[in-house]
């Protein structure tokens, strides 16, 4: 067993735990947490679109140069996955608002489902997310590049701080469920510790699955593809849950949702600038 590379993926992963800070907000209210989760939203859709473009510029540059066969097999494995990631997320969602019908009360804050659910929704899309980033690390130490998988792990943890912060924005709902005349019935406080705890686990643990696996066995390019298109879906399928969810808080406010979507990008440019400007890849 590769214990540095298992080392390396929890410390890019577990980061997660420190966006939770974001809980530690007093005296909240749904304008407010709907601005924050737009802006979670915002650094949601940045990490989509950085992706994205990676992944469309190698069909693209397979159909310039005439690899016909390699172009198909590649838009078929990663269109399954896509697919895949789409419908399983959906299927999930469905089972986990039957497991909790209480959507009607949390729609009084502004949410279109239970803040557990989409905070779990979101956990596991970006979890999907961070294997490929694991995969990355793995890779680099598999070629003995000791220097790249360091720097790669640091990377990925500035930059898991920000998903933490995604992921438990929409628990702010319980503290505001808190302050209405019957709150205490749909919410539960007292588990938000253990609960956090397995988001956090279910986001950042497969980082260092995939550092773990590609540091193992040889790299393969259409697996790290195929992985990073499922995380690709998986964080599109998140950003349009936290995105509907922030409109209602903000009861359809455009400017409002806009000026918190662009916070969330700046943000966004801002980490990945400045991890360039220090020669971080990422």
């Amino acid at each position: 067993m590769n214990f540095l590379a298992i080392g390396m993926g929890l410390y890019a992963g577990l980061t997660v735990y420190l966006g939770f800070a974001v809980l530690a907000i007093r005296n909240i209210s749904r304008e407010r947490m709907g601005m924050l989760n737009a802006i979670a939203g915002g650094l949601l859709g940045y990490l989509f679109a950085e992706i994205s473009v990676e992944l469309v510029e190698k069909p693209e540059e397979m159909a310039r140069k005439g690899m016909w066969v390699d172009y198909i097999v590649y838009a078929v494995t990663t269109s399954l996955a896509l697919i895949a990631t789409l419908v399983g997320l959906a299927y999930l969602e469905r089972y986990m608002k039957t497991r909790r019908p209480n959507s009607k009360d949390w729609a009084r804050v502004g949410m279109r489902m239970d803040p557990w659910t989409l905070s779990l929704l979101l956990a596991i899309g970006l979890g999907i997310h961070n294997l490929g980033e694991g995969l990355g690390i793995g890779s680099a130490i598999s070629i003995e590049d000791l220097g790249l998988a360091l720097l790669l792990s640091i990377g990925f943890a500035i930059h898991n701080i920000t998903e933490g912060f995604a992921i438990s924005s929409p628990l702010l709902a319980v503290r505001l469920a808190e302050s209405l005349p019957d709150g205490g019935s749909i919410h539960d406080s007292r588990r938000l510790a253990t609960r956090l705890l397995i988001l956090g686990a279910i986001a950042g643990l497969p980082t260092a699955l995939g550092a773990l696996v590609l540091s193992s066995i040889p790299p393969n390019e259409l697996v790290l593809d195929v992985g990073m298109t499922a995380a690709a879906g998986s964080i599109i399928y998140a950003v349009f849950n936290m995105n509907l969810s922030a409109l209602g808080q903000l009861k359809g406010d455009p400017v409002k949702f806009w000026i918190s979507i662009f916070t969330g990008f700046l943000i966004a440019i801002s980490v990945e600038t400045a991890l360039a400007a220090m020669n971080i890849p990422i």
